[in-house]
């Protein structure tokens, strides 16, 4: 019999470890245990199985107890035994379950019977046999489902045989994939380079889906029993993801907890999957919390292969991670890990896939980044085959000149750093045949017009067609020609360069006339220097063109150098913090809230209080205390969780691992009056141990000699003890001094009861929480001062109109 004993010692490689699943297979394993416990399980899932089947191929038919008693009989049972075992020591009869399709416990019931049934079918089957059978049940599918909720996918994991199984899944993934493929709608409009941005669109809102039909909610629940799946569950998600041309089901996949709990699911789409399955890996990657796991493994992966094989690979990568507008931290540590990587095999090997990687269409405005970001490593810049990716860049700048690419989504202020990044580069490296290549592109702009228009084109649309060419030329070169002047060691390049582009606008300055697309150039020429803008553009003298160029460039001084150095990802050592103050480190919010373990005290300690406590030794019996009380079991916790809107304080203690007292208070941030932070006092203990150790000393070792001396056992024993008790009370003060090294005591007040707590929080285990607090503080004391100023403001009187 082919079936698998529902135990958590099945568990094996192929089952998923996450949260999620481990959390569904427990709930299942406790199903199939209870069924399992029954000696008559065998005969009702047979029972269950065959009347399922039957209904699903007989629509008409009727579910009373005459056909359960008829299907009875056939597996040696009667009517009263035809019952499921829905609880521990309690069974409902089969009618009474199919009944009442809302009832979980009755469905998880039907459904654990209905998979056991199907196991007990496969027992007597040779495999070519059990693969038509089980082809014949996935078709059935949509009939059982008819009936009611019921799902064969369930328990099919834990009643059947891993062979059995996978073999199942495959079959039915391959249905729901045809499915999915034929009744599944492509995106309205042209379609983006890559999935990534249609899955973007959707989660931020901007893409307004239409309300889900039928069909796309049937589609949903196959596809939801496909991510439920417990072994070799990223294999079937890959079919689905691959067989999948609406973007709002590859939205349900992907931020499903199976896809994003699953790190193996996310390495094999980054590393073996085709555009679409890298996109659905970026975007998990964006959406959700750090990823470490994902990006480490990934990038050891991929430093363990030869550049030709993951060439192209990489390229893809880092395309589609600039796809966001902001990019996650697990985006930009991943970008940084390739661009390391890349720059590494670059000054090693050949870069021929790097450069194959690059296509010829709308996606190379994102594939190029690679290549550009290369520009910063002066090692890569300093070998032939790290110029020869860069000038790939300038190659895909030129490329970019048509009438939809200039207008593209993806030709953003992104690719156009990237080409200046690029250009900047190449200049500070002595091309200068770069420089003529643009100085060419630039004049020929108007046959480039020309080229891309019709003869029946309109002169309107080709002058606004050359506007457009030349105010994207301008951008790029211009804010080139500002990064190389900027700094002193490529200053004469940026001179050439602003030659170069004055040459530009004189050449097609009758066209570009009001167009404000050169910058100062357009302002400053014909003031300054109108014979150049008189004469022919092949007739301007040398002198007077340098002279030009100098001036423009003293002039966009003010313009700044328009660009970093790092382009649209900077190092994430590099980044400012987050917050609404400089002091805090990470902002809380209600889905990542600060918290911190803290101590909550009964009363709130005073200076002169604590050196009574301290003097009279009521501290060290307390201390004493809760060390016997800790030995006994018991435990004290307590949490301060600081949120965007509340601050909620809870406590509990233990006693051996039971709670016995809870305690929680929750207070709007609007609610405080106020917070002090104090330290506890620490040098009293340490003076105060110190004196009982110098005078127990004293006393105890007086009576000590003089016991010794006398022969008197009772003073010997009483001048030992003093001086242990002075060692013992010197070790009981200074570890509490040692312990309120790291605590500082906060003081809460609140407008609501209660109205006061004492807390003792580390410093180090709370920095956070204390930043946060300070923080929001000196955002209070400024805008009471800010207040404060606007009250001073001295108000104007309008003045008397003279007579």
């Amino acid at each position: 019999m082919a079936t698998a004993p529902a135990t958590e010692e099945t568990a094996d490689a192929t089952r998923s470890q996450s949260v999620f699943h481990r959390v569904l297979r427990a709930r299942r394993i406790a199903v199939a245990r209870r069924i399992d416990r029954r000696l008559d399980t065998p005969q009702v899932a047979g029972l269950v199985f065959d009347l399922l089947v039957h209904l699903a191929l007989n629509p008409d038919a009727e579910v009373d107890s005459t056909l359960i008693e008829s299907f009875a009989r056939r597996h040696r049972l009667s009517l009263e035994q035809a019952r499921l075992a829905v609880a521990d020591e309690r069974t409902r009869p089969l009618l009474d379950c199919l009944a009442e399709p809302g009832d979980p416990a009755a469905v998880d019931a039907v459904n654990a019977y209905f998979s056991r049934g199907f196991a007990e079918k496969l027992g007597p089957l040779r495999p070519a046999d059990r693969k038509a059978f089980a082809t014949r049940i996935v078709g059935l599918l949509p009939g059982i489902e008819r009936i009611g909720p019921y799902a064969l996918t369930d328990y099919l994991d834990e009643v059947c045989s891993e062979e059995d199984a996978l073999r199942f899944w495959q079959i039915y993934v391959e249905r729901v994939g045809s499915e999915v493929s034929k009744r599944t709608r492509e995106p309205d409009g042209p379609p983006a380079p890559w999935v990534l941005s249609n899955l973007l669109d959707i989660h931020s809102g901007r893409d307004e889906a239409p309300a889900p039909n039928r069909a796309w909610l049937a589609l949903k629940r196959h596809v939801s029993r496909v991510l439920e799946a417990d072994r070799h569950r990223w294999r079937f998600i890959r079919a689905l993801a691959e067989s999948c041309n609406d973007p709002r089901m590859l939205h349900y996949i992907c931020t499903s907890p199976a896809m994003v709990e699953d790190t193996e699911l996310l390495h094999v789409f980054l590393t073996r999957g085709d555009s679409r399955l890298v996109s659905c890996a970026l975007f998990a990657l964006q959406i959700n919390g750090e990823l470490d796991v994902v990006v480490g493994r990934l990038l050891e992966f991929l430093r363990t292969r030869p550049l030709p094989e993951i060439g192209e690979r990489l390229i893809e990568i880092y395309a589609q991670i600039h796809l966001p507008a902001r990019p996650s931290p697990n985006l930009r540590r991943l970008a940084l890990g390739l661009r390391s990587l890349t720059a590494q095999r670059v000054i090693d090997g050949a870069v021929d896939s790097l450069i194959h990687g690059v296509r010829g269409d709308a996606r190379a405005l994102r594939q190029c980044l690679l290549l550009a970001d290369l520009a910063s490593d002066p090692a890569v810049v300093s070998t032939a085959q790290g110029k020869r990716l860069i000038e790939r860049v300038v190659t895909t700048f030129y490329q970019a000149f048509t009438p939809s690419g200039i207008t593209h989504p993806l030709h953003d202020g992104v690719f156009r750093s990237a080409v200046r990044r690029a250009i900047r580069t190449l200049m500070a490296a002595e091309l200068p045949r770069l420089r003529d290549r643009l100085e060419n592109f630039g004049l020929e702009i108007e046959e480039h017009v020309e080229r891309w228009c019709r003869e029946e084109t309109p002169e309107p649309a080709r002058r606004m067609l050359l506007v457009r060419f030349a105010a994207v030329y301008a951008e790029v070169i211009g804010g080139t020609c500002r990064m190389l002047f900027q700094k002193p060691s490529t200053r004469d390049m940026g001179r050439l360069l602003y030659q170069s582009l004055i040459r530009v606008y004189l050449e097609h300055r009758p066209s570009l006339d009001g167009v404000a697309a050169f910058g100062a150039i357009e302002h400053s020429l014909p003031t300054l220097y109108p014979d150049l803008v008189r004469v022919d553009p092949d007739d301007v003298e040398l002198g007077r063109l340098i002279d030009a160029a100098h001036t423009v460039a003293e002039i966009e001084q003010v313009y700044g150098p328009g660009e970093d150095e790092f382009g649209a990802l900077r190092p994430l050592e590099d980044e400012g913090p987050i917050g609404i103050s400089p002091l805090v480190a990470r902002k809380p919010d209600r889905e990542k809230p600060l918290s911190a373990p803290v101590r909550i005290l009964a009363r709130r300690p005073s200076g002169v209080g604590s050196v009574l406590r301290a003097y009279f030794g009521l501290d060290l019996l307390g201390f004493v205390k809760d060390r016997a009380l800790w030995l006994m079991g018991m435990r004290r916790h307590g949490e301060l969780r600081l949120t965007d809107r509340e601050l909620i304080i809870t406590g509990q203690r233990t006693m051996g691992g039971r709670v016995v007292e809870r305690t929680g208070d929750s207070h709007a941030l609007d609610d405080l009056l106020a917070v002090h932070v104090r330290q506890r006092i620490r040098l009293f203990y340490v003076v105060l141990g110190l004196l009982g150790l110098v005078t127990a000393g004293l006393i105890g070792g007086h009576l000590l000699f003089v016991g010794l001396r006398g022969g008197d056992t009772t003073t010997t024993l009483l001048g030992g003890g003093l001086v242990t008790l002075g060692i013992v009370f010197d070790a009981a003060l200074s570890r509490i001094a040692e312990a309120r090294k790291n605590a500082v005591i906060l003081e809460i007040a609140c407008k609501s009861r209660p109205k006061h707590f004492t807390l003792e929080l580390d410093v180090e285990a709370g920095a956070e929480v204390l930043d946060a607090f300070m923080a929001n503080d000196a955002e209070r004391r400024e805008l009471m001062l800010l207040e404060k100023w606007s009250e001073m403001d001295v108000r104007w009187e309008p003045l008397d109109e003279p007579g």
